[in-house]
């Protein structure tokens, strides 16, 4: 009487592995760009609702508001850090302009695409590398 093995063979098994191997090594920095990219709306939902909260302030005091008196800190889910940029206006009674950064060793810092990201009272939209090299949004970055 014969017995019929059941089972994989060690060649099926590699075979198995290898293709998963390579679907894997595709899939997840894709997966990974698609996430990057989505999480750049948190800087975007952040530095709009920063945008209405000058506005209101302006209404208040005749004047833009610092980072203090915005009370802004993070984002809402904690990506980048917002702040007023005063470099560009230092008394605040002319315009604003809003910066979200990154978290420092964050998920969001290896997004060199979109590093940083300004919006000023105007609705001048930039992206940017550091504070003094910030471009036109020619990647798409603004887009949700």
């Amino acid at each position: 009487m014969k017995i019929a093995m059941r089972g994989f063979t060690l060649i099926e098994l590699m075979v198995t592995v290898a293709i998963i191997g390579i679907l894997t090594a595709v899939a997840l920095p894709a997966y990974q760009k698609y996430a990057m990219r989505g999480r750049r709306s948190d800087a975007i939902n952040a530095l709009t609702s920063a945008a209405a909260a000058q506005e209101k302030y302006y209404f208040q005091n005749n004047a833009y508001g610092t980072t203090a008196n915005l009370n802004l800190a993070n984002s809402p889910e904690g990506y980048y850090t917002v702040t007023v940029d005063q470099t560009t206006n230092i008394d605040l009674s002319n315009g604003y302009t809003l910066l979200a950064v990154p978290v420092a060793g964050g998920v969001q810092a290896k997004d060199t695409d979109c590093l940083n990201f300004r919006l000023d009272g105007q609705g001048q939209k930039d992206i940017g590398a550091s504070g003094a090299s910030y471009t036109a949004d020619n990647k798409g970055c603004w887009h949700r």
